[in-house]
């Protein structure tokens, strides 16, 4: 068995998985808005497509950790459904 040194977030021992972090550079497009209709039909789809990703998500947090804390993923959704929210963000 290996044995791994790290900073506690609390005292005890534990056993099990451990998940290695590494920093990444992430490379990011820079996209000029062309027009309010184009910028918004592309929000929508993204939109779209991180609720459906949502779902996926909370699907298989409920199957491997149980209902009430797969909810969590529902307030995301709920987020990304509210006009209010899509309003706010872009000022």
């Amino acid at each position: 068995m290996r044995q791994l040194q790290g900073i506690p977030a609390s005292p005890g021992v534990v056993l099990g998985p451990a998940f290695r972090f590494e920093r990444r550079t992430l490379n990011v497009p820079r996209i000029t808005g062309q027009n309010f209709e184009v910028e918004w039909a592309r929000f929508e789809a993204a939109s779209a497509r991180a609720k459906e990703e949502l779902t996926r998500v909370r699907e298989r947090a409920e199957r491997e950790i149980g209902s009430a804390e797969a909810d969590i993923f529902e307030a995301h959704q709920m987020f990304l459904s509210c006009s209010a929210w899509a309003w706010t963000s872009s000022a």
